[in-house]
């Protein structure tokens, strides 16, 4: 026979006890007692408590006492030096003082309880059955302090604060405490309360340490759960001494009031005939995420019903007049609002850096000066091949446009790019904006593989409808070829550049007439080493000459010298 029933706890002791049967016979009887308050030390092994069997009426009497070997928590020696062995049956003579050997690391906390078989060998003493117990009480305790909260029903949660008292003395040991929710044996929570971290390498003392848990509840995995409605769960806190906490908390389930849904990006918007264009509607209150309706866009415009981002590249300037309407997961409805994208007439490039590369082994810098007597305000604008992000210009963030640029007259400001060598190249163009024309210089700056630097620099320009750029195939005394690179940009927002270019050598021999070298979309811009691409492969060959070019547009170029895998200098058109 074995029941458990979990015990408060008290204190940091084992305690043995027996009770007393009435015998229901007259020839004798066996009686089995021990002293209150017996202690054992639980740490982990067998712990022993000493009892005696002794009988009535007094006098010295064989017999065989024995436990169930069901109970392997429990067994019988005639010291504690004997603990060791699984003793269920010992022999003895009363008055036999014996001791019960409790296996601390097969028993939890509580009321541990058997029943002791005696049976006489002589004399006239029937068997007898005697109860025994053994109640097991922790060497510390974990107490915790909670408190019910009132939160939204997308924010439940709340701290659960543990401490972690040592008992007996026991005041210099380390525990780690884990905990489990929920607990299964606790409905209803389910699996709706969800702790967020555990407690390790808590120090006990004697004062007792402190250790803050949260608890997450969430209400999505309530059954039907019920707004204004506390519910209560439970979790389990238990520490790898053995000792263990149930802390019960519980939730004031309520719905957070959201304020009243509304539009607040604005109703006007600006955009340039010819440059690509994004504009982000925004809303505020009732309950996301939100969905859009735009009417009304023309001129290349759409929008997005989840994002709410309005994008397009206008052809034409002139006011384009929507309404926009945004409506909440809960159906409330914000709007009609209405609109208006001014699209402003294209600006006209008038200067430029006609190429520029960062990354790997590349690296920029951009000088703007103001050589006038009037101070003015200049601005930097990138366009990056391929869709990219931007430049991270002077340690900032990635950015395609730097505005409001302040000269003074007389003044200058350098602007430098990252040059990681760990990120990937990036290619394009920049445009300069401003009042008055400034003056200005792009540096390509090289980290080459042969570990050393090399830099080239070309004047900042304006667009032109023709070029001519000295091409070099020849070689150095040691063979070292000689390469031309050329950087073209079409400055025009809305036509595609056609540029066609014919080829002479150094004695002024037309090797070709105009031959179509590229076209360029608006905006477009493009790299190409000169040897490499028609006319010139074709018919410069390994010798000096002149590439002469016309374009149905304005465009920028300019033009790279490289003296074998590394070195380079810039290369002046006229």
């Amino acid at each position: 026979m074995f029941s458990r029933h979990i015990a408060a706890l008290l204190s940091g002791l084992a305690v043995f006890s027996a009770a007393f049967t009435i015998p229901a016979w007259s020839q004798g009887k066996f009686v089995i007692g021990s002293p209150q308050f017996q202690s054992l030390t639980m740490n982990s092994g067998i712990s022993s408590a000493a009892f005696q069997v002794t009988a009535s009426p007094s006098g010295s009497v064989s017999f065989n006492i024995s436990s169930s070997s069901s109970e392997p928590w429990f067994t019988l020696a005639t010291n504690s030096s004997n603990c060791s062995a699984a003793g269920f049956t010992l022999q003895a003579t009363t008055p036999a003082n014996l001791v019960a050997c409790v296996n601390t690391n097969k028993v939890r906390f509580g009321v541990y309880s058997s029943l002791l078989t005696v049976a006489a060998t002589s004399g006239n003493y029937p068997q007898a059955r005697l109860p025994v117990s053994v109640t097991v009480f922790p060497p510390s305790e974990i107490k915790a302090s909670t408190s019910s909260v009132a939160l939204s029903s997308s924010t439940l949660q709340q701290t659960v604060f543990l401490s972690y008292q040592g008992n007996n003395g026991d005041n210099s040991s380390t525990a780690s405490i884990s905990v489990v929710a929920p607990d299964p044996a606790a409905p209803p929570e389910g699996s709706w309360l969800l702790p967020t971290n555990n407690c390790s390498g808590v120090v006990l003392n004697s004062s007792g340490n402190s250790c803050p848990i949260v608890i997450a509840a969430s209400p999505v995995q309530l059954t039907a759960g019920v707004v204004g409605q506390t519910y209560s769960g439970r979790v389990v806190v238990e520490s790898v001494r053995g000792d263990r906490a149930d802390v019960d908390v519980s939730f004031s389930y309520t719905q957070a009031v959201a304020p009243p849904l509304s539009i607040t990006s604005g109703t006007s918007f600006t955009a340039t005939a010819g440059q690509s264009y994004t504009a982000s509607l925004s809303a505020n209150g009732g309950t996301p995420p939100y969905t859009w309706k735009v009417t009304g866009l023309s001129d290349g415009f759409t929008y997005s019903s989840t994002t709410g981002q309005i994008s397009g590249t206008p052809a034409t300037a002139g006011n384009i007049n929507a309404s926009v309407v945004v409506q909440d997961s809960a159906g409330n409805q914000a709007g009609p609002q209405q609109i208006t994208i001014q699209v402003q007439t294209g600006q006209v490039v008038t200067q430029l850096f006609p190429h520029l590369a960062d990354g790997g082994e590349w690296q920029m810098e951009f000088l703007l000066a103001n050589p006038s007597s009037s101070p003015t305000t200049v601005e930097l604008r990138f366009h990056l091949d391929g869709g990219a992000a931007g430049l991270s210009v002077n340690g900032g963030a990635n950015t395609t446009d730097i505005p409001n640029i302040a000269l003074a007259s007389n003044g200058s400001v350098v602007f430098r790019t990252a040059g990681s060598a760990s990120a990937p190249l990036v290619t394009g163009w920049a445009e300069v904006l401003s009042a008055t024309p400034v003056s200005g210089q792009a540096l390509f700056r090289r980290h080459a593989g042969n570990g050393g630097y090399y830099e080239g620099s070309v004047p900042l320009t304006a667009p032109v409808h023709g070029f001519t750029l000295p091409v070099d195939g020849t070689s150095f005394t040691d063979g070292t070829p000689f390469y031309t690179g050329i950087g073209i940009a079409n400055t025009d927002a809305s036509v595609q550049a056609q540029i066609s270019c014919a080829v002479y050598n150094s004695s002024g021999a037309q090797l070709t007439t105009n031959a179509s070298l590229l076209n360029l979309a608006p905006k477009a811009h493009t790299q190409l080493i000169l040897q490499n691409a028609p006319p010139v492969q074709n018919f410069l060959g390994t010798n000096r000459g002149l590439l002469v070019c016309t374009s149905n547009t304005g465009v920028g170029v300019l033009g790279l010298r490289f003296f074998g895998n590394y070195a380079l200098s810039s290369v002046p058109t006229f």
